[in-house]
């Protein structure tokens, strides 16, 4: 069926362009006054209604053809244009959908203008046509995507393994800082504390829209103490993420949830936190988020981007979008990526449930 219908686009496209030549070369002819054009009598505009050609006239279109030609144009047009558009897989345009709800001091407002337009420009200058949505609903993100309404989906990774369907997943693209332990998360506590034992019922504060650092939390605080986290601690009002860790050495919270390359970074800036802050838990290979092509868009297409995408800490605007993502580089990625998460989750249930 798919030929078919490419066929079928080409050939109404061809009989488009040939109906729209005549119609222009006839309409400029009449303006000019000239008479006899390729066999055609054409006296002035006003006769357009007339004596267009036997072919015409034999088909029935005499004294109306201008008309029906117009309306058949349009007609052609909007037809093509509605059957490009029902494309489920325009291979020139990457339509990418982001949750505004699940990343780090990265704001619905830094999503929709900041991060929009440097995609697009970006975009620009690879060579392709790039779309972007910022979505604050999960679930209209999810259904567009399962849908192929955007082909591109970039979202929290306990969201992508709790609430897709994985199989719908071709390639993607990590952001990461570089690290020797990029995906490591990190329970991080005042260093007055012996073991993680004795924080119980003590401040946690936790970052902004970070789904993954409190699926941590929770599973920390359910293997420990038998509870859920807001059950096993007091849970302070969520902060950014380069404060957290300041908060608990400033003694405003007791212990928090951060990943390794926030917290090495924040060691080699201020040496003076080591002396109050302790790791009590540690998880590797645990992504914050997930970067996805629909497994339905063209390979070549997805592969294009990716390659273009791999080098973006080359170029000032690539590393402005990498800053706004607390990164610096950009690795290939594909849905094996999401495993560890997916067992996460699972054993955070297991918990819960008492499996």
């Amino acid at each position: 069926m798919r030929p078919m219908f490419l066929l079928i686009r080409q050939l109404i496209g061809c009989v488009l362009k040939q109906l729209t030549w005549l119609l222009n070369t006839v309409r400029l002819k009449a303006a000019e006054g000239a008479e006899n054009v390729e066999g055609y009598t054409v006296s002035n505009s006003n006769n357009l209604n007339r004596n267009l050609c036997p072919v015409f006239n034999k088909a029935g279109l005499r004294g109306s053809y201008p008309r029906k030609l117009g309306f058949l144009c349009v007609w052609l047009s909007i037809n093509t244009v509605c059957m490009a558009d029902s494309d489920p897989n325009p291979q020139h345009i990457l339509k990418v959908g982001i949750s505004a709800n699940s990343f780090p001091d990265v704001s619905a407002a830094d999503i929709e203008v900041t991060i929009k337009l440097l995609v697009e420009e970006i975009a620009r200058k690879a060579g392709f046509t790039a779309q972007l949505t910022a979505y604050s609903d999960e679930l209209g993100l999810q259904k567009d995507f399962e849908a192929g309404k955007i082909n591109f989906v970039v979202e929290s990774s306990l969201i992508m393994v709790r609430d897709y369907d994985t199989n719908l997943l071709g390639g993607g693209i990590r952001f990461l800082r570089a690290d020797d332990f990029p995906d490591r998360l990190l329970v991080v506590g005042n260093s007055g504390f012996n073991h993680l034992s004795e924080l119980r019922g003590k401040r946690l504060v936790l970052a902004q829209n970070d789904p993954i650092t409190e699926l941590y939390a929770d599973y920390v605080a359910l293997k420990q103490f038998k509870k859920t986290y807001q059950s096993s601690f007091k849970v302070m009002p969520p902060a950014k993420v380069n404060q957290l860790l300041m908060k608990v050495f400033f003694g405003e919270a007791d212990l928090t949830v951060v990943y390794h390359q926030l917290y090495q970074t924040a060691l080699e800036m201020n040496p003076q936190l080591q002396s109050k802050l302790k790791i009590f838990a540690e998880l590797d290979d645990i992504p914050s988020a997930g970067s996805f092509f629909h497994k339905d868009t063209p390979a070549a297409f997805q592969e294009k981007i990716i390659q273009s995408t791999l080098s973006l800490g080359e170029e000032p605007r690539g590393k402005q979008l990498l800053d706004l993502f607390k990164s610096d580089r950009i690795y290939r990625s594909d849905s094996r990526d999401l495993a560890p998460t997916k067992q996460l989750l699972d054993a955070r249930q297991q918990l819960l449930t008492g499996q």
